[in-house]
C-alpha cells in the first residue's frame, strides 16, 4: 500500500470505496497509469470521498485537484486542468520544457510560441508536464464534476487517458450519473470505463445504520431511534442532507431550502405549476392521476413533463413520475401557499375515491380537512397493510385512526378494538415499546369485571410485548389468567386460557418446574378443544422438557397449516434449542434459518427474524461455520432489530470476533452491546453470554484484574442469580479459568 489511510470520524459508510481508491493508486504505481471514476448524485459524498482519500496519502504522494465549472457559467475552457497545472507549477516546480503553448496560460514558463499546431502541441505539453512531475513520486489528479465539463476539457481528458504511460499517475474523476440531456458525457465515460486499469465506483445512499452513525458523529451523542428514522426518511440517506437536517425539526433549513428551490423557481410558469401539483402527490404520481389533478393531458402535459425530467427534477417511475429526491419534493411542497395545498389535496382525494388506494386517500383527505373520509380510509388502509404483511404501515394507519377517532363514524369496532389491533401490529413489526403503550391505553379503557376476556387479551398482548422488549411479561400473563377461571366450560374461554398458559410457560423457561404444569394444562386444553395454536404451544413446551422429538414433529406438522401465523417462527426456535442440547449444531442452524425464511416471507424479518437469528448465529458458531455466522449476524443487525434482539446479536458478534482472534472487533461489539443494554434491559436470556463476553474480552486484552472485577460483578447480578441459580458461578469461572486454577 502507498500509505495507511486515516478517515475522519464524520466520514461514514464509505469504507469499501476508500479501499478501492487506495487499490487504484497501488495499481497506478505498480502497473501503470490508472483511472478511478466516482459516480453519484449531488450531495452523496463524491467530493468528500476524494478529499478524505487525498488527506490520507501523506507527503509521499502529490495531489492536484481541479473542478469543472457549472454549465451556463462563464468558466474558461480546460478550467479543471488550468487549476491542476497551476498547482503543480507553483508548488512543485516544473522540469525543463519547452512549454511554449502552456506559456500562453502561464507566462512564467517562458516565451509563448506561435499558434501553429496549437491544440495538439498543447495536449502534448500537458502530457509531458504531468509525466515529468510523476517521475519521482506518485501523482493523483483529482477532477471534480465531470458532468459540467466543457467539450475542450472532455477532449483533453480523453487524450490523457489514452496517452499516459508514466507509472504512478492516477486520474480520479467524479461525476453524476448521466441522464437526459447528458449525451456528451456518456461517450467519454464509456471510453474511460473500457480503459485498462480503470476502477468504477458508484456511491449509494446511506442505509439507516449509516445515517445513525453520521448523526452520532455530528451530534456528539447517539441519536434516538425517532431522530434516525425521521432524518433517514427525509434525507433518503444523502449525506449532505443528513448533515443539514441533523439539528433541524420538521421544516427544511433555510439554507438547504434555498439551494433546492433554485431549479424549481427558475422554471417557466406552467412547468413550475405542474411541479407543485406533483409535490402534493406525496410520492410517485401515476400519469393518469397527474393528468386528472392538473387538468392537463396529451401533448401539453407531455411537453411539461419532458422539461421537468430533462432538468432532473422528476424521474420516470413505472407508469408515472417521482421526484429525484424526497427533499426536493418537500421544499416544493413547502413553497406552495396553504390554500393551494388544501385545494390540490382535495382534488387528489376526489380522484382517488373508489380506487382502493386507501392509504393515499386518507393522507389527502386529512390534509384537505375531510376528517370523516380520512378516518374511514385509514381504517381500510390498515386492513390492507395487514393483509400484505406490511405491519409498520399498519401501525402507522392505525395511529392515524386513533388521532382522527370519531365514535360517530361506523367502522365495525370501537376504540379499544383499534388499540388492541395496534398493540398486536406493533408486536409483529417489532415496535415493542410503542405496542406496550397501546395495550396500556386499551386496558385503561376496559372494565375487567364487565369484560374479563377483553382485558385478558390486552394483558396477553402487553405481556408478550414486554417479554420481547425486556423479558418482563410474566406478571401480565399471570394477571390475565386470574381473569379466566379454569372452570370456564365454553370453548372460546378455554382456548383463550390455553393460549395464555402456553405463552406464560414459554416466558417462565428456563425455570422448568414452574413452566411444566402450565404447558401440560395448555396441551390438555388444546387436545380437548381441537385448537391448533394451543396444542402447538403445549407440544413445544412438553417436548422441550422431555426431549420428545415426536411431539416436536407433531407441532411442526400442525404449524405448517397455519399460514403466516407467529407459531411458524416459534417452532423452529424450539427445534434449534433441542438440536443444540443434543450437540446437533448443523441441524439447529438449519431449523433456525428455516424460521428466518418464514419470518421474512411474512414481513417479520425485523421482529421474529431477528430472534431466530440469535439461534441460527449461535448454532453456526458452534458448528464452526464462522463466515456464515458473520454474514447472518451482520444482515440481521442491518434490519434495525428491537433492543433485546440487537443486544443478543451484538454479544454473539463479540464472541465470534474473539474466536477469530479479532480483539478490536470484539471490543467494538461489546461496547455496542453495553450501550444497547443501558438503553433497555438486556433480558434474562442474554445475561450470561453478555457477562461471559465482557470477562473473556478482558482476558484477551491482557487485563486479568479487570476480568476478576467483571466476574464479581456478574456473579453479584441478581437477575443472573434468579435465572441460573448456583450454576452461573462454576460455568463463568470455567470460562475464565479452564484449567481450574
Amino acid at each position: 500500500m502507498v500509505a495507511e489511510r486515516v478517515v475522519s470520524p464524520v466520514f461514514v459508510g464509505r469504507g469499501e470505496e476508500s479501499a478501492a481508491l487506495a487499490a487504484a493508486l497501488d495499481t497506478a504505481v505498480g502497473q501503470g497509469p490508472a483511472v478511478a471514476l466516482v459516480a453519484g448524485e449531488a450531495g452523496i459524498g463524491k467530493s468528500r470521498l476524494l478529499a478524505e482519500f487525498a488527506r490520507s496519502l501523506g507527503p509521499g504522494v502529490r495531489v492536484a485537484e481541479g473542478a469543472c465549472a457549472e454549465l451556463g457559467s462563464d468558466g474558461l475552457p480546460y478550467a479543471p486542468f488550468v487549476t491542476v497545472l497551476r498547482r503543480l507549477i507553483r508548488l512543485d516546480g516544473v522540469l525543463p520544457g519547452p512549454y511554449r503553448q502552456l506559456a500562453r496560460w502561464f507566462p512564467g514558463l517562458g516565451e509563448p510560441g506561435d499558434a501553429e499546431g496549437g491544440k495538439h502541441r498543447l495536449y502534448e505539453e500537458i502530457l509531458t508536464l504531468i509525466e515529468r512531475v510523476a517521475a519521482d513520486r506518485p501523482l493523483v489528479v483529482l477532477i471534480e464534476d465531470l458532468h459540467w465539463a466543457d467539450a475542450a476539457t472532455r477532449e483533453l481528458l480523453g487524450f490523457l487517458a489514452r496517452n499516459l504511460t508514466q507509472p504512478g499517475v492516477l486520474l480520479a474523476i467524479t461525476h453524476r450519473p448521466p441522464g437526459p440531456g447528458d449525451g456528451q458525457l456518456g461517450p467519454l465515460l464509456a471510453e474511460l470505463s473500457r480503459r485498462p486499469r480503470t476502477t468504477s465506483l458508484r456511491l449509494e445512499r446511506l442505509d439507516r445504520r449509516g445515517v445513525a452513525r453520521q448523526l452520532a458523529a455530528i451530534l456528539g451523542a447517539e441519536p434516538g431511534p425517532d431522530t434516525v428514522r425521521r432524518v433517514h426518511a427525509r434525507s433518503e440517506g444523502n449525506p449532505l442532507f443528513v448533515e443539514a437536517l441533523a439539528r433541524a425539526g420538521e421544516r427544511t433549513p433555510d439554507s438547504l431550502r434555498d439551494l433546492l428551490l433554485y431549479g424549481p423557481r427558475s422554471l417557466p410558469g406552467p412547468a413550475r405549476d405542474l411541479l407543485g401539483v406533483a409535490s402534493v402527490a406525496g410520492g410517485r404520481a401515476g400519469h393518469r392521476l397527474l393528468a386528472r389533478v392538473s387538468g392537463k393531458d396529451g401533448a401539453e402535459l407531455d411537453a411539461l413533463l419532458r422539461e421537468l425530467v430533462d432538468r432532473s427534477l422528476l424521474l420516470t417511475a413505472q407508469d408515472g413520475y417521482d421526484f429525484r429526491h424526497a427533499l426536493i419534493r418537500h421544499v416544493v411542497y413547502e413553497d406552495l401557499l396553504p390554500g393551494e395545498r388544501a385545494r390540490l389535496h382535495a382534488r387528489y382525494a376526489e380522484a382517488l375515491d373508489g380506487t382502493g388506494a386507501h392509504a393515499e386517500l386518507a393522507a389527502h383527505a386529512h390534509a384537505a380537512g375531510d376528517h370523516r373520509t380520512a378516518l374511514t380510509a385509514a381504517f381500510h388502509a390498515a386492513a390492507q397493510a395487514r393483509a400484505s404483511y406490511a405491519y409498520e404501515e399498519q401501525v402507522r394507519m392505525l395511529e392515524q385512526v386513533l388521532q382522527l377517532w370519531d365514535p360517530g363514524v361506523p367502522l365495525g369496532c370501537d376504540r379499544v378494538g383499534v388499540l388492541t389491533e395496534a398493540a398486536q401490529a406493533c408486536m409483529l413489526s417489532g415496535d415493542y415499546a410503542r405496542g406496550i403503550g397501546y395495550a396500556g391505553a386499551g386496558l385503561a379503557a376496559v372494565d375487567e369485571r364487565r369484560e374479563p376476556a377483553r382485558a385478558a387479551r390486552l394483558l396477553e398482548h402487553r405481556g408478550r410485548l414486554r417479554h420481547r422488549l425486556d423479558g418482563t411479561g410474566v406478571t401480565d400473563w399471570e394477571q390475565a389468567l386470574r381473569l379466566l377461571p379454569a372452570s370456564a366450560a365454553a370453548v372460546p374461554a378455554a382456548v383463550q386460557r390455553g393460549q395464555l398458559l402456553g405463552v406464560l410457560a414459554m416466558g417462565l423457561l428456563p425455570e422448568e418446574e414452574r413452566a411444566r404444569s402450565s404447558f401440560e394444562e395448555a396441551l390438555a386444553i388444546g387436545r380437548r378443544t381441537g385448537d391448533a395454536t394451543v396444542t402447538i404451544r403445549g407440544l413445544l413446551g412438553v417436548a422441550s422438557m422431555t426431549g420428545d422429538l415426536a411431539l416436536l414433529a407433531e407441532a411442526r406438522t400442525l404449524a405448517g397449516r397455519l399460514d403466516g401465523h407467529d407459531l411458524l417462527m416459534t417452532v423452529p426456535m424450539y427445534e434449534a434449542t433441542l438440536h443444540t442440547k443434543a450437540g446437533e449444531h448443523h441441524r439447529a442452524a438449519e431449523a433456525a434459518r428455516d424460521g428466518i425464511r418464514h419470518a421474512r416471507r411474512y414481513g417479520l424479518g425485523r421482529s421474529r427474524g431477528a430472534e431466530l437469528a440469535r439461534y441460527a448465529g449461535r448454532s453456526l458458531i458452534l458448528a464452526g461455520r464462522w463466515q456464515e455466522a458473520e454474514t447472518l449476524l451482520r444482515e440481521s443487525l442491518q434490519e434495525d432489530p428491537p433492543p433485546l434482539s440487537r443486544h443478543a446479536l451484538l454479544v454473539l458478534s463479540g464472541h465470534l470476533s474473539l474466536l477469530r482472534g479479532d480483539v478490536p472487533a470484539a471490543a467494538r461489539a461489546a461496547a455496542d452491546a453495553e450501550a444497547a443494554a443501558s438503553a433497555e434491559h438486556s433480558g434474562s436470556a442474554s445475561l450470561f453470554p453478555r457477562h461471559q463476553l465482557l470477562c473473556l474480552l478482558a482476558v484477551a486484552q491482557g487485563d486479568p484484574e479487570r476480568a476478576d472485577l467483571l466476574l464479581e460483578r456478574a456473579l453479584a447480578d441478581p437477575a443472573l442469580a434468579r435465572v441460573y441459580s448456583s450454576d452461573a458461578r462454576p460455568v463463568l469461572i470455567d470460562a475464565l479459568y479452564p484449567s481450574g486454577t
